[in-house]
């Protein structure tokens, strides 16, 4: 076990080392790249750069934990951007860099984020940078109808009734294969059970829509798998109202950027929708926050030519 000055020591030698090894390459471009080595942001000598450094500390300091190697990364790179003027902008690749990793940091601490995230007692298995995009989207569309297909718990379907009640006007149903206890009571919430893609349910969900042609929003949080949403895609498409959303949930997982070992979710079933229709586009302004699980998920409905 080092003390504190031989680590303080450690570290300084491998401050030198890495600062002897950046050679000619752009410092700023390869701290952004020492943090995501799968962003191309000064072809492929960045990328040799970032896996020469990686190498180097696999041969040369075998005997250190990996702990203690990524300290020691962290605390070189820990200024990631020194503006030169006041409210200076970092360039768009480490702007990037920087969004899609704090994305998976916040992911992967779900223990104190998104898993520990209630609304009004009840947990709500979402960002609330999207919780808060759905209240400016409720207020601008006034639905009639929102359909969300994934209940869990109930808490986000709690949540959209009551910006249904703050805006005097709207129904929430909400459909899950499964029934869960305690779920919240509310006037303006109906709870379907089934798969959303099946006939009966479907029949269910048609009743309830409005007969003045109200707006109706959807929001898909079911099965995520692709094939699973791309049949949701192609019932509740129908079923949007134009100038209306239809949110695909998390189609931040798959690698975009978070859970990469998952092969096709929600983002590659929403390709394949946009690719054989003119009737949706996504509408980025929605990501704003930067913080989405939703990213090209927000699709916004057409109006009609």
């Amino acid at each position: 076990m080092m003390n504190k000055e031989g680590n303080m020591n450690t570290l300084s030698k491998i401050n030198k080392q890495i600062r002897n090894w950046i050679g000619s390459i752009n410092f700023r471009l390869l701290k952004a790249q020492l943090l995501d080595n799968d962003l191309d942001i000064d072809g492929m000598r960045a990328r040799r750069s970032a896996q020469l450094i990686k190498d180097i500390f696999e041969r040369d300091l075998p005997w250190m934990k990996s702990e203690e190697i990524r300290t020691a990364v962290a605390g070189y790179f820990g200024n990631l951007y020194e503006a030169t003027k006041e409210h200076e902008m970092p360039s768009d690749a480490l702007k990037k860099t920087i969004i899609e990793q704090f994305q998976r940091l916040y992911y992967y601490s779900s223990q104190q984020t998104w898993r520990e995230t209630y609304y009004r007692g009840c947990h709500v298995y979402k960002s609330p940078t999207d919780l808060w995009i759905y209240q400016e989207i409720v207020n601008e569309v006034g639905p009639s109808l929102i359909i969300e297909s994934g209940t869990n718990r109930g808490g986000s379907a709690y949540f959209l009734a009551d910006l249904c009640e703050t805006i005097g006007k709207g129904k929430v149903v909400t459909i899950d294969v499964e029934e869960f206890p305690d779920r919240p009571i509310h006037d303006r919430i109906k709870y379907l059970v089934g798969r959303s893609v099946d006939s009966e349910v479907i029949r269910e969900v048609e009743k309830l829509l409005p007969l003045d042609g109200g707006p109706v929003m959807v929001i898909l949080d079911s099965d995520h798998s692709a094939e699973n949403v791309a049949a949701e895609l192609e019932v509740y498409s129908n079923i949007v109202t134009p100038n209306s959303y239809l949110i695909v949930e998390d189609t931040n997982i798959c690698g975009n950027p978070v859970m990469p070992n998952l092969v096709s979710g929600p983002m590659e079933a929403v390709a394949a929708f946009l690719s054989v229709t003119s009737d949706f586009v996504i509408d980025k302004s929605r990501e704003k926050f930067m913080l989405t699980f939703n990213p090209s998920g927000y699709l916004r409905k057409c109006s009609l030519s």
